[in-house]
């Protein structure tokens, strides 16, 4: 979590890491986000580890509301890094990343 974090900020982004402590909403991803006007919610997950299907509703709520919503591990750090670097291209880039993780985690 601490590497998302970095990597946002190092965006000139704004992440928060969300808490759950009974008053949130279940399946909120654990990081919600903005880069350059852009809504990200990031789940991050360690190795394999799938999101429940609570988080992945909350997820297809934040694309279909126009949001960048992504389930992040350690092998998706690199390409994460990658296209926030793309200032031009960012949102491009980023919505690319999302193509791709819906096909991968089911969401």
């Amino acid at each position: 979590k601490d590497k998302v974090r970095a990597i946002i900020e190092g965006a000139h982004g704004v992440a928060t890491l969300t808490v759950q402590n009974g008053m949130g909403t279940n399946g909120t991803s654990d990081f919600l986000c903005c880069v350059d006007g852009l809504f990200l919610a990031i789940e991050t997950k360690a190795g394999s580890g799938k999101p429940t299907e609570l988080q992945k509703h909350y997820l297809s709520r934040v694309h279909a509301a126009g949001g960048i919503a992504l389930v992040v591990n350690e092998e998706l750090l690199p390409q994460l890094t990658v296209a926030l670097a793309h200032t031009g291209t960012r949102e491009e880039s980023l919505r690319a990343l999302v193509t791709l993780n819906r096909a991968t985690y089911g969401w």
